[in-house]
């Protein structure tokens, strides 16, 4: 599933997850962060979170 914002994350349930590449880095880690929380699998993360 592809995210934009970490609100996205919500609707992802199940699903491993894409971050868009339009995402800049402060909201990339936001999203690495709530998606490690939720035990959700980021497909292209980066390091650093």
């Amino acid at each position: 599933m592809l995210v934009y914002n970490p609100a996205d994350l919500g609707k992802a349930e199940g699903y491993a997850v894409r971050i868009a590449s339009a995402v800049g880095k402060k909201k990339r880690l936001e999203i690495q962060a709530k998606a490690a929380e939720a035990g959700l699998k980021v497909l292209n993360a980066t390091g650093g979170a």
